[in-house]
């Protein structure tokens, strides 16, 4: 997804012992910020950077975010608690967020809800394919009118929905193609699924790549919407392959933590 278009998504962990002023760090965030703009970096539109004192705390605040984070569900607290699930260390401490992650996997194995609730948000969006295999459009979108969202419909439900299964089983893996094989290990999918999952989320992300190298080439808005007449056949069969094992996962969650109760 970073191939053609990213932007900042960065945080600052500081020691607890750490006796620089919170004054200075503040100015040292503020101008790694802006040198990151003059390099080339925009601006996160979320302010997922360190320069938003959110992304930029002690590690026992960090701690207490974490915390509310799991046990105060809202919209804004899990996605906020999936990216920092999905961050990795690039400098310094290591054991730092290490730590942070292992609390994380101990407050929310308390509560099977948490899951649940962590999961729910894959129901909010349906894979757009139809009983017969034919391809289901958003007819109330007329500016993408024959054009599919291949990120809501396919990569972020395939995405969420390992990443949840993953919380669940406290593993330290960010990648998702790694999440599917420790999954894999542990015995969450058996080998043919996990294989399923992993050339489903690697055609869908090449598609979608593929469609925006060509919206490049023709100046048109960079999005996530393909339209399935410019593929070919073979393409096209792909393509439904990877919704209805996206689909499958979906069903295998919905299942599992009872998404359809919640």
């Amino acid at each position: 997804e970073q191939v053609l278009k990213t932007d900042q998504d960065n945080a600052l962990i500081i020691a607890d012992d750490c006796e620089v002023s919170d004054e200075e760090i503040a100015k040292f965030t503020t101008l790694y910020t802006e040198t990151l703009v003059d390099f080339g970096f925009p601006r996160c539109d979320g302010n997922i950077m360190v320069s938003n004192p959110y992304w930029c705390r002690r590690y026992s605040n960090f701690k207490t975010q974490v915390y509310e984070w799991v046990t105060k569900p809202s919209g804004d607290n899990f996605m906020n608690l999936a990216i920092f699930y999905d961050a990795v260390c690039v400098s310094g401490k290591r054991e730092l967020i290490m730590d942070l992650k292992e609390y994380l996997f101990k407050i929310g194995s308390t509560s099977q809800s948490f899951y649940m609730h962590f999961a729910k948000i894959i129901m909010d969006f349906n894979v757009p394919l139809g009983f017969f295999d034919g391809f289901v459009f958003d007819s109330k979108d007329k500016e993408h009118k024959n054009e599919i969202d291949i990120k809501k419909g396919g990569i972020f439900i395939l995405v969420q929905s390992i990443r949840t299964l993953s919380l669940e089983h406290k593993l330290m893996r960010t990648n998702t193609l790694k999440r599917i094989q420790e999954l894999k290990e542990i015995g969450e999918f058996d080998k043919e699924f996990a294989s399923e999952l992993s050339e489903a989320f690697n055609f869908l992300s090449t598609i979608k790549l593929k469609s925006n190298l060509e919206k490049l080439d023709s100046g048109k808005k960079i999005d996530n919407y393909i339209n399935p007449d410019n593929l070919n056949t073979m393409e096209k069969d792909l393509l439904k392959e990877s919704f209805k094992i996206v689909n499958k996962l979906k069903k295998k969650l919905e299942h599992h933590y009872k998404l359809n109760y919640v």
